[in-house]
């Protein structure tokens, strides 16, 4: 990446992901990472909420209380396709933050989320994960096709985990097939940058965050450029 490309920093974007506790389903846990440049405390938060009186389950509406501390927030999870689900997330009266989500497909508690707070949206949210020493494996939900996941493969050397040079394949449920194009991962400690391009020219960048269940595996919420 060069200096003269766009960045995805600072544009009020976060990716994250929501997790109902097995054992205790009134308990969620968020964790999060925040658009700021690396190196300025850029790292995935925790911070786990609680429902009074009342089971979490997706979709559904939700007054949470910390469990550290005296904040509250109001979650709104509602469908938004088959498999897309629209986010909102209220504090002190007001919106801070939307989100667009997609069930989990290893752990049907979680959503991974791509949130978002200022004018720029995403335009989807996706889990990569390593197969081998060669392949990356990804499944997807955008804007576009909110019905059905869609799934991109990555060949590239997956040695130095997600950090390096792929070509990356996209294909949707009804048969429709995007690139190959040039995939740029960059990986410091529990984020990843991500950058696509098309005869060299930057069409998308991601955010992305090592997700807490699964080291071999990335979250990512990605826009158009």
């Amino acid at each position: 990446m060069t200096e003269r490309e766009p960045r995805i920093e600072g544009r009020g974007l976060a990716v994250g992901k929501c997790t109902i506790r097995a054992d205790q389903p009134s308990v969620v846990d968020l964790y999060y990472l925040i658009d700021i440049l690396p190196g300025a405390g850029r790292g995935v938060r925790r911070v786990g909420f609680r429902s009074e009186g009342q089971d979490i389950v997706f979709p559904g509406r939700y007054r949470l209380a910390a469990l550290s501390g005296d904040a509250e927030i109001e979650l709104d999870v509602a469908r938004a396709g088959a498999h897309a689900f629209a986010l909102e997330l209220h504090g002190a009266g007001r919106r801070v933050a939307q989100g667009y989500g997609l069930a989990d497909p290893d752990d049907p508690r979680s959503l991974m989320i791509s949130w978002w707070s200022g004018e720029v949206e995403p335009h989807g949210v996706v889990k990569y994960t390593i197969r081998d020493q060669r392949t990356i494996g990804g499944t997807y939900i955008s804007k576009t096709s909110p019905d059905q996941p869609g799934t991109d493969i990555a060949v590239g050397n997956t040695r130095n985990g997600f950090s390096g040079q792929f070509v990356l394949s996209s294909r949707e449920v009804n048969g429709r097939t995007w690139g190959p194009h040039d995939w740029s991962l960059r990986q410091q400690g529990d984020a990843v940058d991500l950058v696509w391009r098309e005869n060299g020219k930057v069409f998308c960048l991601g955010l992305g965050m090592i997700d807490p269940a699964d080291a071999k595996s990335v979250i990512v919420n990605y826009i158009a450029v």
